[in-house]
């Protein structure tokens, strides 16, 4: 896994994905190995493929609150955009918790954003 990793990270996709490949065939730590890539791939910067890998670990089984936890992350560096994408999501998931949200440190960044009051609009 982090042959593939140091792959993706010099842009070499194709190599990676042969590396990958084998790793990620169905079985009972696809998903763990698919969040593993994501986390891995968000903390090089590449949003896109991090995304991508951690939606696949979500079809397998969707968490509002792994959702809730990378929205954290994004608006911790600083990508709103991300950042509200998972907080919809989580809240779509059946995460109703305006209260945390409001108190969480880690999403003050996202408060003075137009599109957090439409997120606590449906929270009421």
């Amino acid at each position: 896994m982090e042959k593939a990793l140091i792959k993706l990270g010099m842009n070499k996709d194709d190599e990676a994905e042969i590396l990958l490949s084998p790793m990620l065939v169905a079985g009972g730590q696809q998903r763990d190995r698919y969040k593993y890539l994501a986390n891995a791939l968000l903390e090089m910067g590449k949003f896109q493929a991090s995304n991508e890998y951690f939606e696949k670990a979500m079809r397998i089984n969707a968490n509002m609150f792994e959702y809730l936890r990378r929205a954290r992350a994004f608006a911790l560096i600083g990508e709103k955009d991300y950042a509200f994408e998972n907080l919809n999501k989580s809240l779509e998931q059946g995460f109703s918790s305006r209260k945390e949200l409001e108190n969480d440190a880690d999403l003050r960044s996202l408060m003075l954003d137009v599109r957090w009051k439409a997120l606590m609009e449906k929270l009421r």
